[in-house]
C-alpha cells in the first residue's frame, strides 16, 4: 500500500510538472522569445554565475551572424548547400554540438524563420523580440522550390521473366 501510495504522488507530481513546463513554454513563445534551442548565430545573454537569461532576447554573435547572411545570399543566387558547408567548415566554423557543418544543417539553418525575426511554438509563428538576421524578402529569395526527382521506368529487357531462382 505505501510504495502504491509513493507511486500514485509521483506520477502526480510529474503531471503536475509537465504542466507547468508547458505553461512556462507557451508564454514565453506570447512574449516573443525562442522556446528551445537558441539557433546558429545567436546567444543567450549571462548572468555573474554564468547562467543564461530566458527572459531577455537572444543576441547575433557578429562573426556567426555574417556567415548566415552571407549563407541567405549565396542561397538566393542558387549556390548549393554542401558547397556553403564546405566553405564553413574551411573557415572553422562549427555547430553549436561541435561537429562540421553538413547539407543538413545548413538547410535547416536557411529554412528556419527564426533568422527572419520569428519564433514558432508547435508550428505557429509569431513576431520575436529578437534581432533578424535577414529580412523578409532575403529569406523568402532563399527557399528555392524544392525539386522533386522523378526517375524514369526503364523498357522492359527481351528476356525479362524468363528465367527465374
Amino acid at each position: 500500500m505505501f510504495f502504491n501510495n509513493e507511486a500514485s504522488m509521483n506520477a502526480y507530481h510529474s503531471r503536475k510538472t509537465s504542466q507547468h513546463s508547458k505553461k512556462g513554454k507557451l508564454e514565453q513563445f506570447l512574449q516573443g522569445l525562442p522556446v528551445g534551442q537558441i539557433p546558429f548565430g545567436y546567444t543567450m545573454l549571462r548572468d555573474a554565475e554564468g547562467e543564461s537569461n530566458r527572459k531577455v532576447p537572444p543576441v547575433p554573435i557578429e562573426l556567426e551572424a555574417a556567415a548566415v547572411r552571407k549563407a541567405f545570399l549565396d542561397r538566393a543566387l542558387g549556390r548549393g548547400f554542401e558547397e556553403m558547408a564546405r566553405e564553413w567548415n574551411a573557415h572553422g566554423l562549427r555547430s553549436q554540438s561541435g561537429r562540421p557543418f553538413t547539407r543538413r544543417t545548413l538547410q535547416v539553418i536557411l529554412e528556419n524563420p527564426f533568422y527572419k525575426g520569428f519564433v514558432s511554438h508547435y508550428g505557429e509563428l509569431r513576431q520575436g523580440l529578437h534581432e533578424p538576421l535577414v529580412t523578409e524578402d532575403e529569406w523568402a529569395d532563399a527557399q528555392l522550390p524544392k525539386v522533386r526527382v522523378v526517375r524514369k521506368r526503364l523498357p522492359p529487357l527481351l528476356a525479362q521473366g524468363l528465367a527465374t531462382c
